[in-house]
Formats: structure tokens, sequence, C-alpha cells
């Protein structure tokens, strides 16, 4: 019975490392976890990167930080518009000569769309407001058909998928898709358990549910017994 006590909580343990929750509170940790960032940053705008500002005009070279010129296709997220506008946004980095781990947080002009998730750095009584990525260890996260679909989860079904806000038609949002949720268990015929279709598993729950379905069957097996 104690062990079937402690299996119990293992899988209960297990479940709940993996809601979908973000704490914001003590800064952006999201690394490129789009759905962490839409929910953490101030503000979310989709746009192009029309010119990059190094420092006093220094030549940009590994580890150099640096600003940018973004213009705003859409705006997301932020509560007034900012789509047509040119943001300065910095915080961008080239990665050292020799990296130390998966960081890049740099861009270039290249005339991509990129989703950048930033807050206001200047004061707000500024004539000119500057911006700063939420997250140094990523410059931009390139939009793509399931970046953009990360982004409408969290505030597609917030605020909607269109709006002013956003800009233009185009910055419509698909609709939002809500966490699958955890495949069926079937009753085996020896008092054992298992998933239905467990090779169709969803990607978003990936080896984990596998893994715990197949600590459920162990669970329901020592019960049975």
């Amino acid at each position: 019975m104690k062990l079937l006590i402690a299996l119990l909580g293992f899988v209960a343990g297990m479940a709940s490392c993996q809601a979908a929750t973000y704490s914001c509170s003590s800064g952006i940790n999201c690394g490129n976890d789009v759905e962490c960032l839409s929910t953490c940053s101030n503000i979310v705008v989709m746009g192009t990167v029309s010119q990059v500002i190094s420092p006093n005009g220094t030549v940009l070279g590994p580890g150099s930080t640096y600003s940018a010129s973004v213009v705003v296709q859409c705006s997301f997220k932020g509560g007034v518009s900012l789509a047509g506008q040119v943001l300065t946004i910095s915080g961008f980095s080239n990665p050292p000569a020799t990296p130390t781990n998966s960081c890049n947080g740099s861009i270039s002009a290249d005339g991509k769309q990129y989703l950048f998730f930033i807050y206001i750095s200047s004061l707000s009584t500024s004539t000119v407001k500057t911006y700063a990525i939420s997250t140094v260890c990523y410059g931009g996260i390139p939009v793509t058909a399931d970046s953009i679909q990360h982004v409408s989860n969290v505030i597609g079904a917030s605020v909607g998928t269109s709006g002013a806000l956003f800009g233009s038609a185009s910055c419509t949002l698909p609709a939002p898709q809500a966490p699958p949720p955890p495949p069926p268990t079937v009753s085996g015929g020896s008092g054992g358990s298992f998933i239905a279709g467990s090779d169709a598993v969803s990607p978003r729950l990936g080896k984990f549910a596998v893994a715990v379905a197949g600590m459920g069957s162990l669970v329901a097996l020592l019960a049975a017994n």
C-alpha cells in the first residue's frame, strides 16, 4: 500500500510539472517559448528590421550589443497600437567569439518578419519612447505558422484574433488552440490499463504522456492486487 501511495504521488507530481503556467514576477526567463513570452511581455509586435544601430558607430563584432530600428506591421499586445510606427529597440547582441550556450540575441536588416517581445525602457514622459527586448537570449522570434499560433493561444484567447489594435487585416490571428486533453485510459482485461492510440500522442504532450500512462498502468495493476 505504501508503494501504491508513493507511485500515485509521483504521477501527480509529474503531471503538475507539465502545466503551462508562467511566473513573470521575477523577470522573464522564457527562452524562446513563445507562449511564455506572449504571457509575460508587456508588448508584442511583429515587424521587420530596417536598420541596425551600433553604439557610437562602432564596428559590430562578436559579443557586441546594439539597437535596431523596427518597422511594426502588427501590434498584438500593449494597450496602444504601434502598427505602422518605427520603434528603436535595444538589447540585441552578437554571440561571443567562443559561445558558451545556445543564446543568440542577434538581429539583422534581412527583410524578414520577426516577433518582438518588448517593454518601454525609457521614461513614459520622454518625447521619444525607446524599447528593449524582454529576453536577451533571443533577439527576435521568426514569424512562422507555428510561432503565430502560439501567440494566438495566449492573446487570441483573451482579446480576440483581430481588431484595431492589431493593424491591418493581414494581422488577424488564427483561432486559438486549447491544450489537448490527456489521452483516454482504457481498462485492460487483467486489471491493467493502457492509453488508447498511444502511438499518436499529441506533440505538446510528447513522451511525457506515454511515461505517465506507463506509471498509471503500474498503479492500476498494484491497486487491483
